[in-house]
């Protein structure tokens, strides 16, 4: 979902059980009625809430994910916001067998953004095999496990921009002015964005 960065790449192992705008609550915000469209709706808040994540580098709502490096670098810097728990480091050793790192051999970084995961004092990273993802860092993160939890400003960039994919269907609009809202998606998801 992220720009691979670094030797990077993150994917989700479970996705969030519940999405951070109800249908219910896209409606009222764009004014909809009746519920034939409501299949489109949730599709196009869960594409919105994607664009927000991909924006701000921020998982809204609690999932699972997994960061895929090539090796170890000195220090894991998690390009994703908020971090809640490191489940499991796993890496490959020389014969592609897959060992988990005992969480007793290294800590994450707490105070700081991004929050880094580093090796426990005195001790160093294992060596992988030299792979594709021969080292999966597992994490558990996102700002809640209810709607409610999420940060206001995030919530309504998010109803913005359901809101434009709603009304614009199509690639291309012709024969109107654009022009950007003030204070519209960036003014609302800049503030928050994690900047790795």
């Amino acid at each position: 979902m992220y720009p691979r960065f670094v030797d990077q790449d993150i994917s989700v192992l479970t996705p969030p059980a519940a999405e951070p705008v109800t249908v219910a609550e896209a409606k009222v915000h764009s004014r909809i009625d009746g519920s034939h469209e409501d299949t489109l709706i949730a599709a196009l808040i869960r594409a919105a809430a994607e664009a927000i994540e991909h924006r701000t580098r921020h998982r809204l709502m609690r999932q699972t994910v997994r960061l895929t490096m090539r090796r170890f670098p000195r220090r894991i810097q998690l390009p994703v916001w908020p971090v809640v728990s490191v489940q499991q480091i796993a890496w490959d050793d020389i014969n592609r067998a897959e060992q988990v790192l005992d969480p007793s051999r290294y800590i994450l970084i707490e105070d700081q953004r991004p929050r880094e995961i580093a090796p426990a004092y005195g001790l160093t990273w294992p060596t992988p095999i030299a792979d594709y993802n021969s080292v999966r860092v597992d994490l558990v993160v996102g700002h809640a496990t209810a709607p409610a939890g999420v940060p206001a400003d995030l919530r309504a960039a998010l109803l913005m921009m359901f809101a434009h994919l709603y009304e614009h269907r199509e690639a291309v609009i012709t024969g109107t002015i654009v022009a950007t809202v003030p204070l519209g998606v960036d003014a609302l998801c800049a503030p928050t964005a994690l900047h790795v």
